[in-house]
């Protein structure tokens, strides 16, 4: 399956900023939400989507909320060797 990976991690200024930015992300989306991983004030996202889906609309909405609350982070959307989508902190 050609798939578009989602890797990276973000951290929050404290665990009850990451758990309002999680909750903003529900907003967008609670399918796949499983596959962020909250540890401490930080959340680990690991998610693979298939390329041609339209899930991935929802995913970059879900990202930017996380990023733009984040004090700290990055996740990268890669399709094979190529970069797709960037989502850093703050912006």
């Amino acid at each position: 399956m050609d798939l578009v990976q989602y890797r990276g991690a973000y951290r929050f200024a404290d665990r009850a900023a990451l758990d309002k930015a999680l909750s903003a992300a529900l907003q967008h989306n609670t399918e796949w939400l499983s596959r962020f991983s909250p540890f401490g004030s930080s959340v680990r996202v690991d998610l693979d989507l298939p390329a041609r889906s339209d899930q991935r609309r929802a995913a970059a909405s879900v990202l930017q909320t996380l990023a733009y609350l984040a004090v700290e982070g990055i996740v990268v959307a890669r399709h094979k060797d190529l970069a797709v989508d960037v989502f850093v902190c703050g912006e």
